[in-house]
């Protein structure tokens, strides 16, 4: 996982539940048995690193970094890293 400095604050309850959704939706093995926090902290991480990159290739990878698990230890592809991109966007920091 990457180590962010600075978070974002959490989504409301809706915006959260949203976002678990579209992850699911993506593949559920993104979601996996992983805690509810860390999910939603790697997406939060995302979106530090939105603000500070306008470099989409970057975000891709980095969205490769954060989004890993034992089965899938070099991420869930490029299409499904777009997919997880974009709903870290759209449900955790649409100002972004």
């Amino acid at each position: 996982m990457i180590d962010m400095p600075s978070i974002r604050p959490d989504p409301d309850s809706i915006a959260h539940a949203k976002y678990s959704e579209a992850l699911n939706a993506i593949d559920p093995e993104i979601v996996g048995d992983m805690p509810v926090d860390e999910g939603l902290n790697r997406g939060r991480a995302l979106c530090t690193a939105m603000k500070g990159s306008a470099d989409y290739a970057e975000l891709l990878e980095l969205t490769r970094k954060q989004f890993t698990d034992p089965g899938h230890p070099n991420g869930f592809g490029p299409a499904k890293n777009m997919l997880i991109l974009h709903a870290v966007r759209q449900y955790l920091c649409p100002a972004s």
